[in-house]
C-alpha cells in the first residue's frame, strides 16, 4: 500500500503531497485525471481537512494539479517515469553566479560538470537561487532542461519539493538520508580519520579541531508564506562528528577534543589563536576543517610569533587543487572535486535513461593524502 511508504518524520503537509505524487506515478495517471477528494485523503491518511488542503496547496503551487470548485482536483502535467536523453542540464546553485568560481572546490566541481557536459554534447543552464529567486518546477519545465544538478542547496525542504517535480535530479556535495534523490559527495569521515592517523603517527595526542560555520540560508515558500529556512552542510556535520567519534574513543590513544573553534561569521581566527595562547598552548597540533582554514590559521600563528611546524603542526581535513601557504605545501586530504562534477553528470545521464529513485542513494568520491611540510614529528 502507498500509505506504508510514507516517511512519518516528514511534516504532515509534505506527507500528503508525497502520497498524492505516489498515486500519480504508481497508477500512471495522465493530465486531466481526477485525483482523490480531500475527504478520501483525510480518511486514508488520518489527517485533518486543513492539513490535507495545505498539502494539496503545495502541489497546486508546483503547477502539478488544478483545483476546480465543486468538481475536484485534476492532474495538469505528466509525472510518469519515462526514459529521456539528457541534452540540456539545469544547474540550480545556492550561491550567486559570480561566486561559483571564487572558491577552489566550487571551481573544480563546475569544471568537472562542464567537461562531462561537453563530452556528451550537452548544454548547461545555470539557475541561481540568489540571482533568480526560488527556482520552481514551472521555471525548470519552461527552460527545457531534461535533468537537474543541485549545488550548494543544503536545504531539505527545498530538496523535498524538487524530488516531487518528477525531473531526474542529482544533488552535488550534500547528502540527506531523508530525501529520495541521488547524491554525489566526498568521503568526509575518511578524510578526518586519515588526517588524525597521520598526525598521531607523528606523536601528537593533544589535537584541536578548527571548525567552520556551515549554515546555509535558502528562501522557501511554506504554506504559502515566504520564509528563510536554515540547513547545516552535511560536510560540516560529518567532519565534526567523525572527529568527535575518534576523540571519544580514548582507549586507542586518539586525539583529545579541544574546543578551539573558528566560525566564519563569529569568532575570527586571530581571536582563536589568542584564546589558544591564553589557554596554555597545551595542543601540539591543529586539525583544520579545510585547506582555506588551515592557511588562515598558519598566517595568524605566524603573526603571533608561532612557527609551523616547528612550534605547532597543522593538517587540513580537505582541500582542492594545490594547497600552499607562503609557497610551501600544507598537509591535507586532496579531494577530486573535478570527479565530483563529472560523476554527477554521468549519474544524471543514467538517471534520465532509467528514471525513478525511491530512497536516498549516496555516491562518495575518495581523496589523496598529501604530505606537506606543516606537520612535524613531536620530539
Amino acid at each position: 500500500m502507498i500509505e506504508n511508504k510514507l516517511i512519518q518524520s516528514k511534516p504532515a503537509t509534505h506527507r500528503v503531497a508525497d502520497y498524492v505524487r505516489g498515486i500519480i506515478r504508481e497508477r500512471g495517471l495522465v493530465p486531466g485525471a481526477l485525483l482523490p477528494t480531500y475527504a478520501e485523503l483525510c480518511e486514508r491518511l488520518n489527517l485533518s481537512y486543513v492539513t490535507v488542503k495545505r498539502g494539496m496547496d503545495i502541489l497546486q503551487r508546483e503547477g502539478l494539479i488544478r483545483r476546480i470548485p465543486s468538481k475536484g482536483s485534476f492532474l495538469t502535467k505528466d509525472l510518469a517515469l519515462r526514459s529521456r536523453k539528457l541534452t540540456k542540464i539545469g544547474l540550480i546553485s545556492g550561491v550567486p553566479r559570480a561566486e561559483l568560481f571564487d572558491r577552489a572546490y566550487l571551481r573544480e566541481i563546475i569544471c568537472g560538470i562542464m567537461l562531462e557536459a561537453e563530452i556528451g554534447g550537452r548544454d548547461l543552464h545555470i539557475f541561481s537561487l540568489n540571482n533568480d529567486g526560488m527556482v520552481s518546477a514551472a521555471s525548470v519545465e519552461t527552460s527545457g532542461v531534461e535533468g537537474l544538478l543541485l549545488l550548494s542547496t543544503e536545504n531539505d525542504e527545498y530538496l523535498r519539493s524538487v524530488a516531487g517535480w518528477g525531473t531526474p535530479t542529482v544533488v552535488v556535495d550534500y547528502f540527506s538520508q531523508a530525501i529520495p534523490l541521488e547524491f554525489v559527495t566526498c568521503d568526509h569521515a575518511g578524510g578526518v580519520r586519515k588526517s588524525l592517523e597521520y598526525v598521531r603517527q607523528n606523536g601528537h595526542r593533544n589535537i584541536a579541531y578548527i571548525d567552520v560555520e556551515g549554515t546555509q540560508a535558502v528562501q522557501y515558500e511554506v504554506d504559502p508564506k515566504p520564509t528563510i529556512l536554515l540547513r547545516q552542510s552535511s560536510a560540516v556535520l560529518e567532519r565534526l562528528s567523525a572527529f568527535r567519534e575518534e576523540a571519544e574513543a580514548g582507549s586507542s590513544g586518539t586525539a583529545g577534543f579541544c574546543g578551539v573553534v573558528y566560525p566564519t561569521k563569529g569568532l575570527n581566527m586571530r581571536a582563536a589563536v589568542e584564546a589558544w595562547m591564553a589557554g596554555g598552548r597545551k595542543e601540539t597540533a591543529f586539525l583544520a576543517y579545510d585547506a582555506d582554514i588551515a592557511v588562515k590559521m598558519i598566517q595568524e600563528l605566524a603573526a603571533a610569533g608561532i612557527r609551523v611546524p616547528e612550534d605547532v603542526s597543522v593538517c587540513a581535513v580537505a582541500g582542492a587543487g594545490d594547497a600552499v601557504c607562503g609557497g610551501r605545501p600544507i598537509t591535507y586530504c586532496r579531494y577530486d572535486f573535478v570527479e565530483v562534477g563529472r560523476k554527477s553528470v554521468s549519474l544524471l545521464a543514467d538517471r534520465c535513461i532509467k528514471p525513478g529513485v525511491r530512497a536516498a542513494r549516496d555516491y562518495r568520491v575518495e581523496f589523496t593524502f598529501v604530505e606537506g611540510v606543516t606537520v612535524r614529528p613531536l620530539a
